[in-house]
């Protein structure tokens, strides 16, 4: 009988991973740089905030709900795709905003707001300030963009549990692997390698101790 895979979100060295919302705002876009473009051994490394931190054996353990030791037979990587709008200013407000700056916008409308009069160069500081705590700029959709985030699955055989109960054989989901580049042509594919820091991948055929945290809405 073939073992029964579960789910589990990898907690390496005790550490549950927090990806940023938008983890593209923390690094140029690989996928507008040529030279990020030449191969699968070309990396890019990425940011994670991390959900938890542990230091200790007892910290390690305490934190997880499964502690394995065994190896890494198989790994296969799938590509998370998502399209997201893009939020951004319309009509005049648009139009003001390529000649001053959004500071000076959100100002520009408390001031109209409040029936005010003047600039915001007339403004207390204590009037900026309370304008800019109550006044956000109105956004429309614009446009939308598609958001790709590389998973890794791999398929780990358990030779030994140290703490909680598991199958044989379980499934450790991470985040990062191969991702396509822009500059994909047919016969011609080039892929980029992203790794997340802290967050290494279990490679295939090594042997690891694994504290793993079991999660009730996984990312898809």
């Amino acid at each position: 009988m073939k073992p029964r895979f579960i789910i589990l979100l990898v907690c390496m060295l005790g550490l549950t991973v927090g990806i940023a919302i938008n983890y593209q705002r923390l690094l140029p876009n690989p996928f507008d740089n040529p030279s990020n473009t030449a191969s699968s051994g070309n990396s890019i490394a990425a940011l994670a905030n991390w959900a938890e931190l542990a230091y200790t054996t007892k910290e390690l353990y305490q934190s997880a709900d499964v502690v394995v030791r065994g190896q890494a037979i198989a790994t296969r990587n799938q590509i998370f795709t998502e399209t997201l709008p893009i939020q951004g200013l319309t009509g005049e407000t648009a139009e003001r905003a390529k000649e001053v700056s959004e500071l000076t916008l959100v100002l520009e409308k408390g001031i109209q707001e409040r029936g005010m009069e003047g600039t915001p160069d007339d403004l207390t500081q204590e009037q900026k300030q309370a304008i800019l705590e109550e006044t956000t700029l109105d956004t429309q959709p614009i446009g939308e963009y598609t958001h790709r985030l590389p998973y890794t699955h791999t398929t780990f055989e358990i030779t030994e549990i140290l703490e909680g109960n598991t199958d044989k054989a379980i499934m450790v989901s991470q985040v990062g692997g191969s991702i396509p580049s822009s500059s994909d042509t047919e016969g011609n594919a080039q892929t980029v390698n992203m790794a997340f820091a802290g967050n290494p991948r279990l490679q295939q055929g090594s042997e690891y101790i694994l504290f793993l945290k079991h999660e009730k809405n996984p990312h898809p």
